[in-house]
């Protein structure tokens, strides 16, 4: 079909999909205004094979009955695609599935806006963007641009990203995700810009095996104290910054990752860790303010040649007295540089034993340039148990 208007309707309870755009041959030029999907069975809306479809000031709500049971599913079959969708001004409201499916294992899907909707309620992912088999070599999921979106009260995920290429999010607000507010596997090239997250049990963002990820102006509140900031593993290329997190047990947890950077993030009350690395080399972590953490602000455990340079860590409220260290650099970690941070004096009661800990299995590690504050440490500024094979000053 080409050139169909779909306006002014209420489609409900079919026992299908409310609307299925497909077929042997490409439809395009699909105009849905002003319409209600609501307790369909399969999905409010299905697009399979079709090019300029724009769906706007509609409402899908109470899919249920056989899956994937989403209000809007963009699937196309094999050989088949879907290209140019723009989803407008429109509510996913309370489906079973996700609000809004992306499914792209068989056929290739491109070029998807969304913007200013609502997803509340929906029993998996309030968005699902899915290129399918991440060992499978072709991306068929690219040129994505999400803006203005709030999502909210879903049982599972916020957003879900897997295998995704071009990916743009601004402006979106996840709130009441119980478990992951965003999950990303295996994606590359993604932008999250100005995301608000609120009241999630177990990771705001959650990122493994995805590569050149850039997030910034993130504020992420009211996390439980067994909740991550920021969860990246196995992945390279990350870069989080000028961003706030409060609560939670650790800010960012990185394992496994290469070349992560850091640069103007406030982190506030964790009762853990404010920075966790494993295995992490050639971060660069700049310019971040720690505060009111309980037990160690910057972690490093087998981390080899990263840079942190300009932080600050000022008034953390040590769990314990003359028992943590501000840095401590632990298990083999090698070649990292600490340059230009400043510790400040606290007002807390409990005071760390030392600013910087190099542990005995440490080397080659530089500290130099540091300012630390009277009053900010008990023990010592600085302890090297190695006798010498870290650059101290």
């Amino acid at each position: 079909s080409k050139d169909v208007v779909i306006m002014n309707t209420i489609i409900k309870d079919c026992w299908g999909d409310g609307i299925y755009v497909a077929g042997a041959r490409i439809s395009t030029n699909i105009m849905i205004d002003n319409v209600v999907c609501e307790a369909n069975r399969r999905q409010g809306i299905s697009i399979v094979y079709a090019d300029n479809v724009t769906i706007k000031n509609s409402i899908m709500s109470k899919t249920k009955g056989a899956a994937p049971q989403a209000g809007i599913d963009i699937e196309p079959n094999v050989g088949q695609y879907a290209s140019n969708i723009k989803i407008l001004n429109t509510k996913f409201l309370n489906n079973t599935g996700p609000g809004l499916f992306v499914f792209a294992g068989t056929g290739k899907v491109s070029d998807v806006v969304v913007r200013d909707c609502v997803c509340e309620g929906n029993s998996h992912a309030g968005i699902n963007l899915n290129g399918g088999n991440p060992a499978l070599p072709e991306r068929n999921l690219m040129n994505v641009r999400i803006s203005n979106v709030v999502i909210k009260d879903n049982p599972l995920i916020g957003l879900y990203i897997r295998k995704a290429d071009n990916v743009v999010l601004d402006t979106l607000s996840i709130t009441d995700s119980k478990q992951r507010a965003v999950e990303m596997t295996f994606s590359k090239n993604v932008v999250l810009d100005s995301i608000v997250v609120q009241n999630v049990k177990t990771e705001a963002f959650y990122m493994e095996g995805s590569d050149e990820i850039r997030i910034k102006r993130a504020k992420v509140l009211g996390l439980s104290q067994t909740s991550i900031g920021w969860q990246v593993k196995s992945s390279a290329k990350v870069d989080i910054r000028s961003s706030s997190l409060n609560g939670g047990s650790i800010g960012v947890d990185g394992k496994d990752v290469g070349q992560l950077s850091i640069n103007n993030v406030v982190f506030q009350g964790q009762i853990e860790k404010g920075l966790s690395f494993e295995n992490v080399s050639n971060g660069i972590i700049t310019s971040n303010s720690f505060e009111n953490i309980s037990k160690v602000p910057i972690y490093l455990n087998k981390s080899d040649n990263n840079t942190f340079k300009g932080n600050v860590l000022k008034n953390n409220s040590f769990s314990a007295n003359n028992q943590f260290s501000q840095i401590t650099i632990t298990n083999t970690s090698k070649k990292n540089l600490l340059s230009e941070n400043k510790a400040f004096s606290s007002v807390q009661s409990n005071k760390p034993k030392h600013i910087i800990l190099f542990d005995n299995s440490t080397s080659g590690n530089i500290s130099k340039d540091n300012v630390f504050e009277v009053g900010s440490y008990i023990t010592s500024p600085l302890q090297d148990d190695t006798g010498g094979l870290n650059q101290v000053n």
